[in-house]
């Protein structure tokens, strides 16, 4: 649609101009509302520190410059989620009657992304709203709806026949909760990222006090339901895994800033869980890795924080300024990661 809008009328039309544009406004508007997300949940340094990861992230970078769908959700999705949030505080019902309108537009857009609205019901449901739970829902719906009455109007019997050979062809199952960290598909090609892995643990961690952080995980349970039921997982088709993203580096970097306030063996942890990635793809890919060096490397990683874990008298800051230190330098192969891929 975009390249039709700026002139292109077959595929040998389209420049890369064209693409790109979309993809770069989309995905700085993704970094921006990240941090508003996150500021709101968590506070600023916590939504400069998401923003940062989701901006150098090499796997969420790499997807950004594609133009599909799922890039087009996560924006929406976050505008969504900020309108709601600043509901619960304000209470005006417009701003849940645009959040609930919104999300039901999305589905015109997309099945699967009738998430937007599990996540506003979920949500209402949590805090014991029935009733915003209801109009959302009703709201959303009928702007749904909307869907079936233009297949009604084109061909009943071709949009029921399409929509039953879109959903036969997924090879959909229990088996794409394990794909999602066994089969790390960046488009269709496996690129293993380490923060990805840290961001699923960085939720299970905060998931284990989710009243506190509901207004994180909802989105992320919303969204991992319609993956489940409708998403294949297995096959390469990375960028359905993208809308989980956003809340991935948000946690990573709420549980990054706890574990610099207070040092334990998840700084451990997320030394070798970002290491492991990081200098293959930013460093071993592009010169190479003699075996002196990765062992200096490991080496280094233990000295780094085990000294403040046993003898936490004499070595009180060591293990934070380490965690400091560790993340400038995975940022720096972050960067080093992106160009290698994009020139490669």
């Amino acid at each position: 649609g975009f390249a039709l809008i700026t002139g292109s009328k077959q595929l040998f039309d389209i420049a890369l101009g064209q693409i790109r544009v979309l993809a770069l406004v989309l995905g700085t508007t993704s970094i921006w509302l990240v941090f508003l997300v996150a500021k709101k949940l968590y506070g600023v340094i916590i939504g400069l520190l998401s923003a940062m990861l989701y901006a150098t992230a090499p796997t969420i970078v790499i997807g950004s410059r594609i133009v599909q769908n799922e890039n087009f959700f996560i924006p929406a999705f976050l505008i969504i989620w900020l309108i709601i949030l600043n509901y619960l505080e304000s209470q005006k019902p417009w701003q849940r009657n645009l959040a609930a309108a919104l999300a039901g537009l999305l589905t015109l857009a997309k099945i699967p992304w009738a998430a937007a609205t599990v996540a506003l019901c979920l949500l209402m449901a949590s805090k014991k709203r029935f009733k915003d739970m209801l109009i959302i829902g009703a709201i959303a719906l009928s702007i749904f709806s909307l869907y079936f009455i233009y297949g009604a109007v084109y061909d009943w019997s071709t949009f029921i026949n399409l929509w039953g050979l879109q959903t036969a062809r997924a090879k959909i199952g229990l088996g794409n909760t394990l794909a999602l960290f066994t089969h790390p598909y960046l488009l269709d090609r496996l690129y293993p990222d380490g923060w990805l892995y840290w961001g699923w643990l960085s939720l299970a961690i905060l998931s284990t006090k989710f009243k506190k952080h509901s207004l994180l995980l909802i989105p992320v349970i919303a969204y991992f339901l319609v993956f489940i039921l409708a998403i294949p997982g297995i096959e390469a088709q990375g960028w359905y895994r993208y809308p989980f993203y956003p809340f991935l580096m948000i946690a990573g970097a709420a549980v990054l800033e706890k574990i610099i306030k207070k040092p334990s063996l998840l700084n451990l942890a997320f030394f070798f869980l970002i290491a492991a990635t990081a200098w293959h793809w930013g460093w071993e890919e592009i010169f190479g890795m003699p075996n002196w060096l990765f062992r200096a490397i490991v080496l280094l990683g233990f000295a780094s924080f085990l000294p403040t874990l046993w003898w936490p008298e004499k070595f009180p800051r060591l293990a934070r300024r380490a965690t400091h230190f560790w993340l400038v330098i995975f940022i720096l192969l972050n960067i080093a990661s992106v160009v290698a891929h994009v020139h490669s």
